[in-house]
């Protein structure tokens, strides 16, 4: 197994993990559940930890992938650079996932102001993993960089 397949099969964690856990949180926040918020930070610790041989094996996969023909380079700087926003909003959601989940088990008066913050800071960790993945879906699956207005004059053509 080389680097860009490693990177395949992992990939999809960081961003499947976040949208998860930002659900398990919100249901945690609403529902008073402290157990549900655990489950959470525990998951957003996951992700934020997946995320960094997710980024490395990104950088082999690169490699590999940036000697094929028709693979186009400016598409890999794209994801390349969606990357490492992604990386670091996962990371400093995984690490304030850390300070909740001990403020939590310590039934700190914090916990509930840390649960709104991690919520809130998941939601930009997954913007910006939507464009990890959205990037790195257009190096190679040329039917996401169709715009509307290509496919629209295709199907009055036909």
């Amino acid at each position: 197994m080389n680097g860009a397949h490693f990177h395949i099969l992992i990939n999809h964690f960081p961003i499947i993990g976040g949208i998860i856990a930002s659900g398990i949180m919100l249901i945690g926040i609403f529902s008073k559940f402290e157990i549900l918020k655990r489950v959470a930070y525990g998951l957003f610790i996951f992700t934020a930890l997946i995320s960094i041989p997710t980024n490395l094996s990104g950088e082999e996969a690169e490699e590999i992938v940036a000697d094929i023909q028709g693979i186009d380079h400016d598409l890999l700087e794209e994801h390349e650079e969606a990357a490492n926003f992604g990386l670091w909003a996962a990371i400093i959601v995984g690490i304030v996932s850390v300070v909740g989940l001990i403020l939590s088990l310590k039934n700190n008066d914090l916990k509930g102001v840390i649960s709104f913050i991690v919520f809130a800071g998941s939601l930009l960790a997954i913007f910006y993993m939507w464009q990890v993945g959205l990037s790195g879906g257009k190096i190679r699956h040329p039917e996401i960089n169709i715009n509307a207005d290509t496919q629209n004059e295709k199907e009055h053509t036909d």
